[in-house]
């Protein structure tokens, strides 16, 4: 499955997006997806099962270790510099398979926890807008 190399994010083409500070439970980098755990703590998604899949955001800032302090992004347009491949413009993407990637819907396997994290704007802008519902594909 070809995932969505993600590096530096920056507010999209608009200031509508919602940032929250919350508490790492394992290094981050920029652009994952991340879900709370019981700890009250983020951790890297994946859609394996369904509370590893529960995303709550993307990290903004990255977080060095567990105990560490990060920006999440919940919504709105966030530029994103993709590495191959680029986002589809109208192209829905999910939590990936692995612990904290992102692919589009057609990539998500038969079985896996679909999270819908946004819509590919353009390229290199992601709408994010999630629907964390713990459904199977």
């Amino acid at each position: 499955m070809a995932e969505i190399g993600l590096d530096t994010p920056t507010l999209g083409e608009s200031t509508s997006v919602t940032l929250t500070i919350v508490q790492a439970g394992a290094a981050l980098t920029v652009c994952q997806p991340v879900y709370i755990a019981a700890d009250l703590k983020y951790y890297p998604c994946r859609n394996t099962t369904v509370p590893l899949a529960l995303a709550a955001g993307l990290a903004f800032t990255a977080a060095a270790a567990d105990e560490d302090y990060f920006v999440m992004v919940t919504s709105g347009p966030v530029a994103i510099t993709v590495g191959a491949p680029n986002m589809v413009k109208g192209l829905v993407y999910c939590v990936g398979n692995t612990a904290g990637s992102i692919e589009s819907y057609t990539e998500v396997d038969a079985a896996e926890i679909v999270t819908v994290l946004g819509t590919a704007l353009s390229t290199l802008v992601l709408d994010i807008s999630i629907q964390a519902t713990g459904a199977v594909k």
